[in-house]
């Protein structure tokens, strides 16, 4: 067996010159997964987010809604999303209750009285014995325990929490 010391040697000086042809199939696929990927990062961190979800469901819910709040009359109650700060507030010509983050806050207007009830580690919970209020305030438990319901029931419907 003999080596051989032959080697392929490539000595073509001309140059090859691409065609439209070829630049169109390398630009095509290129933007079509450009678009792709545009379409997909939007439907996600757009359309899909949680702000936007609600904005869609109380809107087709009969909601009347701007940049970051949601409106509907309910007779002698007003009630108003805040879907951006996730503020739920009922307002008539009595009282007004907010419901926030935070605490749930009762604005009793003939009386001109506030009433905070006030819990470690509030997260949405039902007002019960283990919040901090005043004994005139007591009275409010039930009315804002219904509309915290409301409430919840609608994020679960709109974003499935």
């Amino acid at each position: 067996m003999r080596k051989s010391n032959k080697e392929l040697k490539f000595n073509d000086t001309q140059k090859k010159k691409l065609t439209k042809f070829n630049y169109i199939v390398i630009i095509v696929p290129i933007c079509l997964v450009l678009l792709l990927a545009a379409g997909i990062a939007f439907y996600v961190f757009v359309y899909n987010n949680d702000i936007n979800k609600m904005k869609r469901y109380l809107e087709k819910d009969g909601y009347i809604c701007n940049e970051s709040t949601c409106t509907k009359d309910f007779g002698s109650n007003i009630y108003t999303i805040d879907y951006v700060d996730n503020i739920f507030i009922v307002d008539n010509s009595n009282i007004q209750i907010r419901v926030g983050e935070e605490a749930p806050v009762v604005d009793v207007k003939n009386k001109e009285m506030i009433c905070t009830y006030v819990k470690d580690e509030y997260n949405w919970n039902f007002v019960d014995e283990s919040f901090r209020y005043d004994k005139q305030c007591e009275s409010y438990i039930s009315e804002i325990n219904s509309y915290l319901s409301y409430y919840m029931d609608l994020r679960q419907d709109a974003l499935g929490d």
